[in-house]
């Protein structure tokens, strides 16, 4: 029996994926949200320390101890781009690897300035959103930061962070791509790496990678992608059985009204506030998959 470990990233079609494509597998099974988050065992095994995982690991449930064909999917397991120090990622892949000996690695990517700029779109409907400026939502470490001053210079006799773990921020490192392929890379040999720009683009070029790693038939064509930032609306509490009472709708304007006060930023300002941040991590990711076609989109992925 086979099984697929789908690592994210957020923002590169994950609820196109878990929602249209997966379940629609004939000898697939799938465990993802809310699963992979509200199981005892997946999220025991997602934030419990060393100590713990080796002392009080409880056992396997009976939905991964029948080794079916399975694909596990959520994208926090690759590490959560808001709340950076909230998960850690090469311990995911270490616990995945021993619990599912001989997976495929399924990873799919996309130009860092496009996703920050949807991950913003996203983080002003979330309840603990708020408007700032693009150099407010992202952090960048080694710039004198620190827990004070926020998103200020460093202060006289404050510490630099390399996170604040008080606000919500965008960690610039967690969109450096070349180190998680080597965490994936150690415990699944050979991972498969989409962009989401061919899969935006070239739909049947993806059905076609898709469909030779689970062994059947997958179509991409004519299926649109879902907005995951109504989905996360929805989730906190803006259900329909809400939205009919004058909280829910006084809630879903008050949400929607954010985006409508602090529009997400143009591509062009994204690109502008992360500089060549990436450049050189994006040539070494170039070099580590050569066969990945990063020019697939003019402007993607900078290196040089």
């Amino acid at each position: 029996m086979s099984t697929v470990i789908h690592f994210g990233l957020p923002k590169t079609g994950t609820t196109t994926l878990q929602k249209d494509i997966f379940p629609s597998l004939q000898g697939w099974g799938l465990l993802t949200r809310p699963q992979t988050q509200g199981d005892f065992f997946m999220n025991f095994l997602q934030y419990a320390d060393e100590s713990l995982w080796e002392k009080d690991r409880p056992p396997v449930p009976s939905m991964l101890a029948a080794r079916g064909n399975l694909i596990v999917s959520d994208e926090a397991l690759s590490g959560k781009l808001l709340g950076w120090g909230a998960t850690n990622r090469t311990r995911n892949i270490r616990r995945l690897a021993q619990l599912f000996p001989g997976a495929r690695a399924l990873i799919f990517l996309r130009d860092q300035a496009s996703l920050i700029r949807s991950m913003y779109s996203t983080f002003l409907l979330m309840p603990y959103g708020e408007p700032r400026e693009i150099s407010e939502f992202l952090w960048p470490p080694k710039q004198g930061r620190n827990r004070r001053e926020g998103i200020n210079r460093l202060g006289s006799g404050q510490g630099e962070l390399y996170f604040n773990t008080n606000q919500f921020y965008l960690h610039l490192d967690s969109l450096l791509f070349s180190p998680l392929i080597s965490a994936v890379s150690e415990g699944f040999p050979g991972p498969e790496v989409i962009l989401y720009e061919e899969m935006a683009d070239n739909p049947a070029a993806v059905s076609e990678k898709l469909s030779k790693l689970f062994g059947e038939k997958v179509s991409l064509e004519g299926i649109a992608p879902r907005n995951r930032s109504e989905d996360n609306i929805k989730k906190y509490n803006l259900r329909e059985s809400h939205s009919k009472t004058k909280w829910g709708r006084y809630s879903q304007r008050y949400l929607h009204s954010r985006r409508a006060e602090k529009p997400p930023p143009t591509l062009e300002a994204v690109t502008s506030e992360i500089g060549n941040y990436f450049h050189a991590d994006n040539l070494r990711l170039r070099k580590m998959l050569p066969s990945v076609d990063f020019s697939c989109r003019a402007g993607a992925y900078p290196y040089q």
